[in-house]
This record gives structure tokens, sequence and C-alpha cells, in this order.
């Protein structure tokens, strides 16, 4: 599997999105999918650079829910009503994006939203891994034996807009960067 070396998720219980990338840079547009709430981030040569989810609150507790991945239609030369840029969407980054010459080729993800309706879980691998901290105390990532992010799990839905804040703002990075040579990858 390609490395990721950074995925940023936007949550936002009040808006009911989810907004998760892995590369960030000019010229990105979200396209829709064939599922209407699902909007894929790409570049001018459909490289996936991430994807938004809406109405990510009203998936049903204990519903697996599978999304593909793929945009629904070309992108065009220049943007139109059907095209949103970046800029539009009003992420904050909170650091900047570590680019790599190889991603990781996500087409699907699945999202569970367990019975007690608190945490939302993600995961675009079936390969198998352990929640490991991360700077926000309701994210947790999903990371493999080698540190590869495989998905993430978000805690304190329910608490979301009772004195916390509504959107949840964080970047994870594998933890086998810190851990590899500084060598290219053939």
């Amino acid at each position: 599997m390609d490395k990721i070396e950074r995925i940023n998720i936007w949550y936002d219980n009040a808006g009911h999105y989810l907004d998760v990338f892995w590369i960030s840079k000019a010229g990105n547009y979200f396209m829709p999918t064939s599922n209407e709430r699902v909007d894929v981030l790409v570049d001018d040569e459909r490289n996936l650079s991430g994807f938004m989810v809406w109405g990510v609150t009203k998936v049903k507790k204990g519903e697996i829910v599978n999304l593909e991945l793929t945009p629904d239609e070309p992108v065009p030369a220049s943007p139109t009503e059907s095209v949103v840029p970046l800029a539009t969407a009003q992420l904050v980054h909170t650091r900047p994006v570590v680019q790599t010459e190889s991603i990781a080729e996500i087409k699907a993800i699945t999202i569970q939203v367990e019975e007690s309706g608190d945490c939302i879980e993600v995961h675009w691998s079936s390969g198998k891994g352990d929640y490991t901290s991360t700077t926000d105390e309701r994210i947790r990532a999903l990371t493999d034996a080698s540190g590869n992010i495989l998905g993430f799990r978000i805690t304190g839905i329910s608490q979301m807009g009772n004195g916390e804040k509504d959107f949840i703002n964080v970047d994870l990075y594998p933890s086998s960067l810190a851990s590899e040579p500084t060598s290219a990858h053939s």
C-alpha cells in the first residue's frame, strides 16, 4: 500500500458533514458521485485527493454504509455550477501538506455509526489495525503494524453542541513516518 503522509479530518456536527483529504493544492475541485451523499475532491487529472460525506449524522445507528469514491462526471476544463472549488469549502488547515510521489489509491469507504449514536467509524482499508491517539481526544486513528492509516473513529458526537465545539479539525500523521529512512522508495 502506498503511503499517505497526512490526512486532514473536518467533522462538522452542526452542518452534518465529514470532509477528509490527504492532498490540498490549487486546482482541486469537489465533484459529485453517483451517491448524492458523497462528493470527491479531485485534481484536473481526476486523481482522488479526498472526499466529503453529507448527512453523515443521519446514518442509522448500527448501519454499515459502503460508499464508492468515483467522480460521476469528467472534470471540466474550468469550474462550473456542478464543481465546487476547494477554496469555497471553508476548510481550516493547521499544518502544511507534505506531498508524496505516490498516494494510496482509495476507491471506497465504509462508515458505521455505533448503536449509541455517539461514535462514527470510517475505514478505507479492510486491513487489521489498532486505534491510536491523536491531538484531539475525540479522534482515534486506525493504524496497521507499519503505521499506515486505515481509517479513524470519532467519539463524543452526542456531546457536540452542548458546551463543546460543533466541529473537529485534526491532522493524522502515520506513525511510520518518524521511523522511515529519508531515502526515496522505488
